[in-house]
């Protein structure tokens, strides 16, 4: 079969393919920004965004946590450690915050200093205290070391409107939550998380 390719292709043929070209602009190929020709002036495909996977799912854990908070009202809410021995809070803070942008419609942010002076812990105190004065609705997810080893973690503990103990099977000493409860008060401990 002999094709002319010198001759006038259908026009319906025509408008598909024009559709369908795919041009780079001068200088946003680099960045995967692509226009397409024949398309509406505003509409554009950004071939980061398409092509992105999609986002990993949040443990049920933290969807329940999160959830179980919502039925509170509350603007900042403290991880802490129930023992030395348990496992760092931080990851977990940064994983509530996450479903709380997912699911709250409002900024929630996570604070998880690697350490803590005296002028680190009146600082993180406060940013949990500003977080009830914002107009927005933000909240603040606000992980401490454990206070039985690093008690300066209180000063953000007591200015949180809750807190949940993180607990670890077969690590968390009970003694050791026993002092944590007794730190934090009891009546401000709204849950707990298995890590």
């Amino acid at each position: 079969m002999d094709v002319d390719l010198a001759a006038e292709p259908d026009p319906l043929v025509a408008r598909r393919i024009e559709a369908a070209r795919v041009v780079a602009p001068a200088g946003q190929a680099e960045a995967g920004r692509h226009e397409m020709t024949g398309a509406a002036p505003d509409m554009a495909f950004d071939a980061s965004k398409e092509l992105a996977l999609p986002p990993v799912a949040p443990a049920p854990e933290l969807l329940e946590l999160w959830f179980r908070l919502a039925q509170r009202t509350w603007t900042s809410v403290a991880l802490v450690p129930a023992d030395g021995g348990t496992t760092a809070a931080a990851p977990f803070a940064r994983s509530l915050a996450e479903v709380g942008r997912r699911l709250h419609g409002a900024p929630v942010t996570a604070i998880a200093p690697d350490e803590l002076d005296f002028a680190t812990a009146a600082a993180l105190a406060e940013c949990v205290r500003a977080a009830a004065r914002s107009p927005e609705g933000a909240r603040v997810v606000v992980a401490v070391p454990p206070l039985v080893i690093e008690p300066l973690g209180t000063a953000a503990v007591q200015a949180a409107d809750v807190v949940v103990l993180c607990i670890e099977l077969g690590r968390t000493r009970l003694a050791g939550a026993r002092r944590t409860l007794d730190l934090v008060g009891r009546e401000r401990v709204v849950g707990s998380l298995l890590v």
